[in-house]
């Protein structure tokens, strides 16, 4: 049997598909797995020994992807990441059994749908994931997500870590971006955090980011000693997972980088916001954590400036974190 997965949004929903090809490889061992996502993401999950194969998605390239989707002859394929464009050509690549949500006018060109509202955020995003496996006769509930680091990925980071100076086991991963996905924890939260963690451990601190988010991470930085090393914007997706994969801790906002570090069982103290979309119920890590939310009520969705908490993360302050921090590594 031939299956195609396509999820080809950002790093933390391709992550947290990963349960659903493990469970296929596990219900069906001698089928061929093959993963449709973003080119960034190729690298990082072509090492999992449960894909057989990863393929580039081009957004725009239409026909050619279906011509090399028809050309493929898969038997089934599930849309987790729904969109016309992706519906229409697994339609017009002629799979000739396509799954996936049915609540979208365009999924009409899926032939196998599960009915399932995923805006409430009453479940974690892999239970909605795992859902899609309904029609099969697979029922599944909750699986961590589980991340093969290379050797040569881990080589890798290794040598990025020690070209700065940074002992690779006893470092710390700061993530204070957010990629606009999610309201972040203040800035300024973050520099005083990695002031305590200066005073009362012994480890280096990693900032990571993209290169948009380099002046950023630059601002906490400064003033900082020489333990604290800004990478953002200097290592691939591979780089940054074999990073983290090393890391003691790993401190950010609920971003991909965070999901990485839950896919590799890196300790994380991660920030939620309270709003529905973001809500931890649905995208908390599913490995050993600190998680922190505000103690605000939930609100449908973040409207910042007109929120009369404004940023409600700001609301948990360094002292606190720390605090959790030092009775939890006790």
């Amino acid at each position: 049997m031939r299956i195609l997965i396509s999820r080809t949004d950002k790093i933390g929903d391709v992550v947290l598909s990963l349960p659903v090809a493990q469970t296929l490889k596990e219900h069906f061992p001698d089928s061929e797995i093959s993963y449709l996502v973003r080119q960034p993401l190729v690298h990082l999950i072509q090492q999992q020994p449960y894909i057989d194969h990863v393929i580039p998605y081009n957004n725009g390239a239409f026909m050619k992807s279906v011509h090399m989707l028809k050309h493929e002859r898969f038997d089934i394929a599930f849309l987790l990441y729904p969109g016309f464009s992706l519906s229409l050509m697994l339609f017009c690549a002629r799979i000739p059994e396509r799954i996936g949500t049915g609540y979208r006018w365009y999924n009409l060109l899926l032939n196998r749908r599960v009915y399932e509202h995923r805006k409430s955020s009453d479940k974690h995003e892999i239970e909605y994931n795992l859902g899609l496996l309904m029609p099969l006769g697979i029922k599944e509930s909750l699986k961590a997500p589980a991340l093969i680091i290379s050797k040569a990925m881990l080589h890798a980071a290794s040598s990025l870590l020690k070209e700065k100076g940074i002992d690779t086991k006893e470092f710390i991963v700061i993530h204070p971006g957010s990629g606009g996905s999610t309201l972040s924890w203040p800035l300024k939260h973050f520099k005083n955090l990695i002031r305590l963690l200066l005073e009362e451990t012994p480890y280096s601190i990693v900032l990571s980011g993209t290169k948009q988010e380099y002046e950023q991470s630059e601002t906490i930085r400064e003033g900082c000693n020489g333990r604290v090393i800004n990478f953002s914007g200097l290592t691939n997706l591979s780089e940054l997972a074999g990073i983290i994969a090393r890391a003691k801790l790993f401190i950010g906002n609920s971003t991909g980088p965070m999901h990485i570090a839950s896919a590799v069982k890196t300790d994380i103290v991660a920030f939620f916001a309270p709003s529905r979309v973001n809500r931890k119920t649905r995208w908390r890590p599913l490995t050993t954590s600190l998680v922190f939310e505000p103690p605000v009520p939930e609100c449908k969705r973040c409207l910042l400036e007109q929120c009369r908490h404004y940023n409600c993360l700001s609301l948990i302050s360094p002292e606190e974190v720390m605090e959790r921090i030092r009775n939890w590594k006790r």
